[in-house]
C-alpha cells in the first residue's frame, strides 16, 4: 500500500504431508481491514496450484484476530501445547468469505 509493505504471507511445505504451514503478519496500523484475509486468500490460491490439501496456521491462544480469521476460513482447530493449530482446507468456502479452488486458480480474490 503506498509503496510500503503492510503485510506478509509466508508458506512452508510440510512435505510429504500435503499441507503448507503459513505465517501471516500485518502491520499494526493495518489490522482489521481485511488484509490478513486477502493474504490468506492468495495463499489458498498458491496451495491449490501446488496441489496441497490445506494451509496450517499455528498461533497463540490469545491471538483473537487469528482465531477469527481461522473461523471465517472454516478451519479445523486443535489445541497443541497451549497454541492453536488451524488447518484450513483448500476448496471449501462454506461461509462465503474465502474462494473455492476454481476461484483461487483464476486469481479472483476479492
Amino acid at each position: 500500500v503506498d509503496q510500503t509493505l503492510r503485510g506478509v504471507l509466508e508458506l512452508y511445505s510440510c512435505s510429504p504431508a500435503p499441507v503448507l504451514e503459513g505465517a501471516i503478519i500485518v502491520s499494526q496500523g493495518w489490522r482489521r481491514r481485511g488484509l490478513g484475509s486477502a493474504l490468506l486468500r492468495a495463499g489458498l490460491g498458491i496451495a491449490c496450484g501446488a496441489m496441497e490439501r490445506s494451509i496450517r496456521l499455528i498461533f497463540a491462544r490469545d491471538n483473537w484476530p487469528m482465531r477469527k480469521l481461522a473461523s471465517n476460513a472454516n478451519a479445523r482447530v486443535d489445541i497443541v501445547l497451549d497454541e492453536f493449530c488451524a488447518d484450513i482446507p483448500i476448496g471449501l468456502s462454506q461461509r462465503g468469505s474465502f474462494p473455492t479452488s476454481a476461484m483461487a486458480k483464476e486469481g479472483r480474490f476479492r
